[in-house]
């Protein structure tokens, strides 16, 4: 087991899923590590091959969801709603409307079917390889790009923008059905 190459090979996609159940960024950041951690220390209990990434993504997300799901029981970091000083103090108009675009998609995001979620967060937040993503998810690349085509349309209905989804999330290589 190679941890540092099986961390640089997962953590970004890893980190996108955990994102994409509802973690915050900070929080999913911390577990993908906690992920990494606990399956370095359960290494005698992995039964795959090392190099194969389908069964090693799949073993990754599965101690990532069980650490996910403890954390949200144990209610850690409960969200406090923020008050006036807590928000920047910003004159460029064009900056607070970017901000509120930003604000616009992430709300879109979470209105979208999980599966959606999970492959825009791994893909466009964490910038994730469809292999990688692919990994993690137990499914081909096709089925992938499948989703990011369905995910990027839905979430153009979601902000009014365009049916066919071109232009709603920017394409890294040819993520088209």
């Amino acid at each position: 087991m190679d941890l540092d190459k099986l961390v640089a090979h997962f953590r970004g996609p890893l980190t996108g899923l955990i994102a994409s159940w509802g973690a915050s960024p900070a929080d999913a950041v911390e577990l993908c590590m906690d992920t990494f951690a606990e399956g370095y220390l359960a290494r005698s209990k992995f039964r795959g091959d090392w190099n194969e990434l389908a069964s090693t993504g799949a073993w990754l997300r599965g101690i990532a969801y069980n650490l996910h799901r403890a954390h949200r029981r144990r209610g850690l970091r409960p969200v406090e709603p923020l008050g006036e000083h807590d928000l920047p103090d910003r004159d460029d108009l064009s900056v607070a409307n970017e901000e509120s675009r930003a604000d616009q998609v992430r709300a879109a995001m979470d209105l979208l079917k999980g599966e959606y979620r999970t492959v825009l967060y791994m893909r466009y937040v964490e910038n994730s390889g469809l292999a990688e993503i692919a990994g993690l998810l137990e499914i081909s690349e096709r089925a992938v790009e499948g989703r990011l085509y369905r995910a990027r349309k839905a979430l153009a209905e979601q902000l009014g923008g365009v049916a066919s989804g071109a232009g709603a999330m920017p394409s890294q290589e040819a993520d088209h059905e």
